[in-house]
């Protein structure tokens, strides 16, 4: 089974290294695409010091993941974010899961890079399978075929994940696979544990209400 892991970046010159090399650690057969939108630090400096593939696209994380699926040669397609860590046995899983050709999409549970009791109870809901507790930074797993299929990521500037897990959902079951990618907890740590989940709140209940990109991309990116 081929693979290809594609990496959306935005500024991500603290994180990026970390991240890439330890895919490289995987003894598995796959690319990387990293799809970067252009980015104003040192993050594109260092991809190319990984042997990666290197695009540059317009921002916007639902954008960036289309454009590397384009060329992406992988019959899965493993999107991963740029602050987010695979476990080791992450291919293995893989693909003992998709040798079932009913298996389309997946996603892995979530722990976060710092052992706060809060993240750690966020943490435990990500085994559950709703659309409140799937998201895409427990990293999407998705056959390239049903992902075609689906028209890819919506073009949207926030919510991209949600969007397309919601439409994903209409057509098949999201499995959720046992082991945890670790992310980082670096957006908690600047806003606050309690504050930033309250906000995850309201921006989601904006996007259920109707808001539109633009009205919540102000607000999240703005707050």
């Amino acid at each position: 089974m081929k693979y290809s892991v594609i990496i959306p970046t935005y500024n991500e010159e603290k994180t990026i290294g970390k991240t890439l090399g330890n895919l490289l650690t995987h003894n598995a057969g796959f690319e990387i695409i990293v799809s970067d939108g252009k980015s104003t630090d040192n993050t594109k400096k260092l991809i190319r010091t990984f042997p990666v593939k290197l695009i540059e696209s317009e921002k916007g994380r639902g954008i960036q993941m289309n454009e590397a699926a384009k060329p992406a040669k992988g019959e899965i397609l493993i999107f991963l974010h740029a602050d987010t860590i695979l476990p080791p046995n992450a291919f293995e899983v893989i693909e003992e899961n998709f040798s079932d050709e009913n298996v389309k999409v997946a996603t892995f549970g979530l722990m976060f890079d710092n052992t706060n009791l809060f993240l750690s109870i966020y943490s435990f809901f990500t085994r559950f399978e709703t659309v409140f507790t799937t998201f895409g930074d427990q990293v999407i797993v998705v056959r390239k075929e049903f992902f075609d299929m689906l028209g890819g990521f919506p073009k949207r500037k926030i919510f991209e994940d949600v969007a397309f897990l919601k439409e994903a959902r209409k057509h098949t079951k999201i499995l959720k696979l046992k082991p945890k990618v670790v992310t980082s907890s670096r957006r908690f740590e600047k806003s606050g544990y309690i504050k930033t989940q309250l906000n995850n709140l309201k921006y989601f209940l904006l996007y259920f209400s109707g808001k539109t990109d633009e009205e919540i991309y102000e607000r999240y990116y703005g707050e």
